[in-house]
């Protein structure tokens, strides 16, 4: 199984949406085919090396 890296920020502010809601919907269906670990974007460089596939969202 390959591993994801989902990389975001569950406090991003956006006018009249819950991104984190969407982030955790998303990441729920990503584990079902990928090991996955959630962090945010300021912690990135403790876990880049260790994953085949970074995916970035609500990341300024």
């Amino acid at each position: 199984m390959q591993t994801l890296l989902f990389v975001t920020d569950l406090y991003y502010e956006a006018k009249g949406r819950n991104y984190y809601e969407e982030d955790l919907f998303l990441t729920s269906k990503l584990r079902e085919d990928f090991q996955l670990v959630l962090c945010h974007p300021e912690e990135i460089e403790t876990f880049e090396k260790d994953f085949d596939l970074i995916f970035f969202r609500n990341v300024d």
